[in-house]
């Protein structure tokens, strides 16, 4: 047994991680010479996006058809799985904030340079995740994560003595609502976030239950509050306005010890409960977090959205789901921000 093999064999599982990884760094290290060592290195050009889904409108290149299609009729099914995927279009943000996603003007280019910072601080919940911190080192940014990602929300008041987080800013002394959400993360244009609470308020449905928490709270100290986020959405499957306000959520007097919360429903005292997970089979999974990119409180995901014309299955996936939202169509507002 060579000196080497001793070594790998006693070695602890920490130790056998590091030194894999040491030894990956310094093969794309190698890899990355040879290539900069390599004077004849083509550059390999897909041509124009010009290829049309006839089904979802779907724009894709030609490299990208189905193996089976022909360059006269070509077809593409990771969009909408040959018409078999439909989904509502994206609501189109609020005039303030697309402007922001496309204009040059010096305040879109700081907003688009600290987005996710200004989404951090405007969102209803938080992320959480088990990091993997072996690979935190010096040189490219990664950010590695064992298992899932999850989304967590609190009660709608914080414990006394602690200050409010995530949605809790919408309802808890929001007098100070500026300046508490400036205390969490400062690296931020204060006009551009001022602004952004105020779009919100106006546009998100589920910030306006928020904000109606917060005033039957101060109208009433003395009465608990409780919150239902609806998680049924068979009723509008296919609608194509911005939801409400009750659409989303409704609010009741009471501490809520009477319902229990599932799936299907989200249930929020008003400061029992801790944090709670999110499932991802909740539509408000994603724009409860993702507020400026679904700022009119788009559905995501949930397992009721139906497959049509599909024989072996009868509901769209999440791998579907998302294939289809990620696609660039024309008229699509997201191919307004591609573009500029």
């Amino acid at each position: 047994m060579t000196s080497n093999q001793r070594t790998f064999q006693s070695e602890t599982p920490r130790e056998r991680k590091r030194r894999l990884n040491n030894e990956r760094q310094a093969a794309h290290y190698r890899r990355r010479q040879r290539r900069q060592n390599n004077i004849s290195i083509e550059r390999h050009d897909l041509g124009r996006m010009d290829q049309i889904c006839t089904y979802c409108g779907a724009k894709f290149w030609m490299n990208e058809k189905d193996k089976h299609s022909t360059q006269n009729s070509p077809s593409f099914a990771v969009c909408c799985a040959g018409g078999k995927v439909g989904l509502p279009p994206l609501l189109r943000p609020p005039p303030y904030l697309m402007n922001l996603y496309t204009s040059l003007e010096p305040e879109a280019n700081a907003f688009r340079r600290n987005v996710r910072s200004y989404n951090s601080l405007l969102a209803c919940t938080s992320f959480g995740a088990d990091v993997n911190g072996e690979f935190q080192r010096s040189g490219l940014s990664n950010f590695t994560i064992h298992g899932q990602v999850y989304h967590f929300i609190g009660s709608l008041l914080p414990n006394e003595g602690e200050a409010p987080k995530f949605a809790q800013l919408y309802i808890y002394d929001t007098e100070n609502e500026m300046n508490n959400r400036l205390n969490i993360m400062q690296n931020v244009d204060v006009t551009i976030l001022q602004n952004l609470q105020n779009m919100l308020d106006v546009a998100n449905p589920y910030i306006q239950v928020f904000r109606q928490a917060r005033d039957i709270i101060q109208a009433s100290e003395t009465s608990d509050v409780s919150m239902v986020i609806h998680g049924d959405c068979t009723k509008n499957l296919h609608r194509y306005e911005a939801p409400t306000s009750s659409d989303v959520a409704v609010l009741m007097i009471g501490d809520g010890c009477d319902i229990e919360p599932s799936n299907r429903n989200i249930l929020l005292r008003q400061r029992e409960g801790g944090l709670q997970k999110i499932s991802e089979l909740h539509p408000s999974y994603d724009p409860l977090h993702y507020v400026l990119l679904f700022p009119r409180g788009d559905n995501g995901w949930h397992p009721d959205i139906p497959l049509l014309r599909s024989r072996k299955r009868n509901r769209v996936t999440q791998m579907q789901f998302y294939s289809y939202r990620l696609q660039i169509k024309n008229g699509d507002w997201i191919q307004n921000t591609v573009n500029s």
